[in-house]
């Protein structure tokens, strides 16, 4: 599939010979507020929306969406970092949010585990201790005089109330 701004929907190319039969799920990383399956011939087989935003979507085997939302507006010392979202969320085939996970220090990536949990990455300043020691920090891995980095969080797959 290819697009051009003089046709920003549908297919304008296809070379079946060299894909996979099946669909493709595309989420605009510029951020947006849907994300859309598609089959092979550029048809929009499902939409999915979040008014949070859709910045990165992965299809779940149960058919839901989990999807990174667009940054938050005030992420504290963490605001403007490259690749923060404001949370993560589960739709449903209808878009209703199962579940959800907030931290305004959320970074790029996520993965639910085959125990249902929910491994996400989070901006974090290093230690003092650790800060002082860090030999060949670069401009951009010290921000407002501290190196950060990312660490790991597991989130519960509960459903909110």
């Amino acid at each position: 599939m290819g697009w051009s701004k003089h046709h920003p929907l549908g297919l304008i190319y296809s070379a079946p010979q060299s894909c996979y039969r099946g669909y493709t799920l595309i989420a605009n990383s510029n951020g947006g507020h849907y994300a859309h399956l598609v089959d092979m011939e550029g048809h929009i087989c499902h939409r999915w929306h979040a008014d949070a935003g859709i910045s990165y979507a992965s299809l779940l085997p149960n058919g839901h969406l989990l999807v990174r939302t667009l940054p938050p507006q005030d992420a504290g010392p963490a605001t403007g970092f490259p690749g923060g979202a404001a949370s993560i969320l589960e739709l449903d085939w209808d878009s209703h949010v199962i579940w959800h996970y907030h931290n305004p220090m959320l970074h790029l990536d996520f993965e639910r585990l085959p125990n249902g949990n929910t491994l996400v990455l989070l901006w974090a300043p290093l230690p003092a201790d650790v800060d002082a020691q860090s030999v060949g920090a670069t401009r951009l891995s010290r921000t407002r005089g501290r190196c950060w980095a990312m660490w790991c969080r597991r989130s519960p797959r509960t459903v909110p109330s």
